[in-house]
C-alpha cells in the first residue's frame, strides 16, 4: 500500500500547489483511484525566509516549518516535502532538521524528510554527468547563502551565478509588487519571464550546461525544457518524482518527467 505525501505549502501557496499538480503529472495513473494520497497544508504564516536570512525578520521560519510538518504527520502524512529552496539555508533548515530528528526519536513519527536540494543536485549528477558549470536560478538567500553552490561543488561540479544586475531582476521577477511572480502568478507576467530568461541566458553564455530553477515559484514562469538547447531542471518536479518514488515505488512513476 503506498504512504501518504505531505507539502508544507505557503511557501510560496502557489509553489505547494504546483508540487501537487507535479505529483499528479508524474504519476502512472489511468483513472482516479490510481492517484496517491496527497496532504497539502498551505501555512503562510511561515515568515519570509529571506526577510530572515537578512535580518528583516526576527522569527526563524523553521518554527513554523515544523509546525506545518507536525500537521501533515499527525494526519498520517508519511513522505514530507518542503517546496521552498531558501528554507534549506542551513541558518533555517538545520533547525528544521533539529526538530524533526527529536520527533522521530521521541516516537512522534516515523515519516521521511526530503531535501530538496540535495535530490536537484543527484538529479543532474545521474542525469547529466558531464556537465561540470551549472547555472543556478534562485533568489537572493538561496544565492547569498550558498544553498546550491556548496552541493554543487561538493559533487565537482562549478555553481554559476547570474551577474549583480541580472540578480536584481530575477529577485525582482519573484518579489516585484506590481508585476513578481508573487503578486501575479496565473498567468505570470511578460517582465517576469523576460527577466529570468535573461538572466538563464547570460549564464549559458558563460559556460551552463544546465540551469536549475533554484526557486520553485520560478517554473510558474520557464515551463520549456531547455533554453537554447540547454536543459533546465525544475527542482518542484524532481521533488515530486523523488516523492512518488518513496511513497508508491519506482513503477508508479510515469515514463518521462512531466
Amino acid at each position: 500500500m503506498s504512504q501518504i505525501i505531505g507539502i508544507v505549502g505557503g511557501l510560496g501557496p502557489k509553489a505547494g500547489e504546483n508540487l501537487h499538480a507535479k505529483i499528479l503529472a508524474n504519476t502512472r495513473a489511468v483513472r482516479d483511484s490510481d492517484h496517491l494520497q496527497i496532504l497539502l497544508y498551505t501555512n503562510p504564516t511561515v515568515p519570509d525566509r529571506g526577510d530572515f536570512i537578512f535580518g528583516d525578520a526576527p522569527e526563524n521560519p523553521a518554527v513554523k516549518i515544523l509546525q506545518s510538518l507536525r500537521v501533515l504527520w499527525e494526519a498520517g502524512a508519511k513522505i514530507l516535502c518542503v517546496p521552498c529552496n531558501t528554507a534549506h539555508a542551513p541558518v533555517i533548515w538545520n533547525e528544521v532538521e533539529a526538530g524533526f530528528a527529536a520527533a522521530v526519536e521521541a516516537g512522534q513519527t516515523d515519516a521521511q524528510l526530503l531535501h530538496i536540494v540535495r535530490l536537484t543536485v543527484q538529479f543532474i549528477v545521474r542525469n547529466y554527468p558531464s556537465a561540470s558549470h551549472v547555472g543556478v536560478l534562485g533568489t537572493n538567500g538561496t544565492l547569498n547563502t550558498r544553498v546550491y553552490a556548496d552541493e554543487l561543488a561538493a559533487n565537482s561540479i562549478q555553481p554559476l551565478h547570474p551577474t549583480e544586475s541580472g540578480q536584481r531582476q530575477v529577485q525582482e521577477a519573484i518579489y516585484h509588487p506590481d508585476w513578481g511572480i508573487k503578486a501575479q502568478s496565473d498567468p505570470v507576467t511578460k517582465e517576469a519571464v523576460d527577466a529570468l530568461k535573461a538572466a538563464a541566458l547570460r549564464m549559458i553564455a558563460d559556460g551552463a550546461e544546465a540551469i536549475i530553477l533554484g526557486c520553485t515559484e520560478i517554473p510558474l514562469a520557464i515551463r520549456d525544457p531547455d533554453i537554447k538547447g540547454i536543459p533546465v531542471v525544475n527542482s518542484n518536479a524532481v521533488l515530486a518524482r523523488e516523492a512518488i518514488r518513496r511513497a508508491a515505488g519506482e513503477a508508479k512513476l510515469t515514463r518521462q518527467p512531466q
